[in-house]
């Protein structure tokens, strides 16, 4: 869809074309939520309506098209994950894996695109969605950022959007929530991997180990990095290299044994 349609005051043509049943010509995969009931104590709309809503705040906001396009896009994934459970006040929705569904279908509606590099960017947004409200501790945000790359601003916007249209939705924790996120991410290049690292290979090859070895320590001390415990300095990352290195005598394989945390 042309980002174009996102600037104001496009949102009523997107209203108009959901309700002259234009919609599907653009995203097949609108019938599938178009007026379908959250059963949800956060959500008042139906979700092609709280889509729209999202929309909207994005450009109260000022968001870039691309996140508008997001906002638009986030929650197609509730189609295909709806599921009803009984609850003390009727029927209660539940919609798990959405996003990952809605990540799917973003990238099938958006594969004809030629630029290619926005469309994984817009299937990012929607993939990553949920993330900053789940957000509790500096590693997660850590994560979250290196997730994001250079995409955490709008993230954060969309995460702000969205939450506004829930019932109840306070600016004021968004707010503090989105704070929390950059506080804990400041120091981080975007999208920080262990290529971003202070230490080469070439200093741990110098310290004996073996070219795998090397990849094992830097996936360690990626991680490390990105939960908080390491600096990103060389000085500091070498140390502790030597530091693990002369507490285990355990086979070269389990010398870093967190490798495999998430980062």
């Amino acid at each position: 869809m042309d980002p174009a349609v996102y600037r104001a005051p496009e949102r009523s043509g997107l209203r108009w074309l959901a309700e002259v049943g234009a919609m599907p010509l653009l995203v097949p995969f609108w019938p599938e939520v178009d007026g379908l009931e959250q059963h949800s104590p956060y959500h008042a709309q139906t979700v092609s309506d709280h889509l729209l809503s999202v929309v909207g705040e994005l450009d109260r906001m000022g968001a870039a098209p691309l996140t508008k396009q997001a906002g638009f896009f986030h929650d197609l994934g509730k189609g295909r994950t709806r599921t009803l459970s009984a609850g003390p006040h009727g029927l209660c929705g539940h919609f798990y894996g959405h996003e990952k569904v809605g990540a799917e279908l973003t990238r099938q509606v958006d594969r004809l695109r030629a630029d290619h590099r926005r469309s994984r960017e817009l299937v990012t947004l929607v993939r990553l969605h949920m993330r900053p409200g789940q957000v509790q501790t500096r590693a997660a945000a850590r994560r979250l950022a290196a997730a994001a790359g250079n995409l955490l601003e709008p993230l954060l916007d969309l995460y702000a959007a969205d939450r506004l249209a829930h019932i109840g939705a306070n600016p004021e924790q968004i707010a503090a929530q989105q704070g929390r996120i950059r506080a804990a991410t400041a120091d981080l290049p975007r999208g920080f991997t262990q290529h971003d690292l202070a230490l080469s290979g070439h200093a741990l090859l110098e310290l004996g180990l073996s070219p795998q070895q090397v990849g094992q320590a830097k996936r360690w001390l990626t991680g490390q990095v990105l939960e908080g415990n390491l600096p990103n300095q060389s000085a500091e990352l070498l140390e502790r290299v030597k530091i693990q290195l002369s507490q285990t005598n355990k086979a070269c394989s389990t010398l870093f044994s967190n490798e495999k945390a998430k980062h």
